[in-house]
């Protein structure tokens, strides 16, 4: 199933430097790359995938990648696996690497599940650093809307809320894809505690820009 893509838009409420900025998009990213990551984790698994098909690297995505196709040794592979302890470090890695690589098992071939080629990647629409800094950001609109409406997404009647998603239908939640009844329970365990963290991360991060009423649009 091919995800819906949409923008985000919004304005900070004071003057920030450079570097702040850098900081918000940097994070961004990567708690995008996560959530994205855990989408498709859950959806391979609606498809019948096995604990065993997912794999980490132990290392992040290069900062500069001379391509989309990955370098990485067998031996630096870990198998999501309920059977051991390497389901654990397969978490903990997906939780302190900044750039998580975290690939599918399909036959003779090994797919990522983010891919910053894809049309799913998150792109900068627009990006202003006059005072005050404003933003568009392109990506998947079910991730935006996880980032940047934060655990108040299920506070529907807010005002706010209800008037920033205004322009959006069907909206995907991860949260809602994670406790599908074909997502094992251990994996359902780990990949809530993941995406509470990482929106409890972007929120901090939204509220040090100080992001005013962001706007999701398709």
């Amino acid at each position: 199933m091919s995800e819906s893509l949409g923008y985000v838009d919004s304005t900070s409420e004071k003057s920030l430097p450079i570097w702040s900025v850098n900081n918000f998009l940097d994070n961004t990213t990567s708690n995008y790359l996560k959530i994205i990551t855990l989408r498709e984790i859950c959806r391979r698994f609606m498809d019948g995938a096995d604990d065993r098909d997912f794999l980490i690297c132990v290392n992040s995505y290069d900062l500069f990648p001379a391509s989309n196709n990955l370098n990485y040794r067998e031996e630096d592979l870990i198998v999501l696996t309920s059977k051991d302890h390497s389901s654990e470090r397969f978490w903990h890695l997906f939780r302190h690497l900044h750039r998580p690589v975290v690939l599918f098992r399909a036959e003779q071939v090994k797919i990522p599940m983010y891919s910053f080629e894809s049309d799913a990647a998150l792109r900068i629409n627009s990006l202003s650093l006059h005072s005050p800094v404003s933003f568009s950001l392109q990506g998947t609109i079910g991730a935006l809307v996880d980032l940047f409406s934060g655990k108040l997404l299920a506070q529907r009647s807010n005002e706010r809320n209800s008037d920033a998603l205004a322009n959006i239908r069907n909206v995907v939640e991860t949260a809602h894809l994670i406790e599908d009844h074909r997502t094992p329970p251990g994996v359902r365990e780990f990949a809530i505690e993941q995406l509470e963290a990482i929106m409890i991360k972007q929120e901090k991060i939204n509220d040090k820009l100080g992001i005013q009423n962001p706007r999701f649009r398709m």
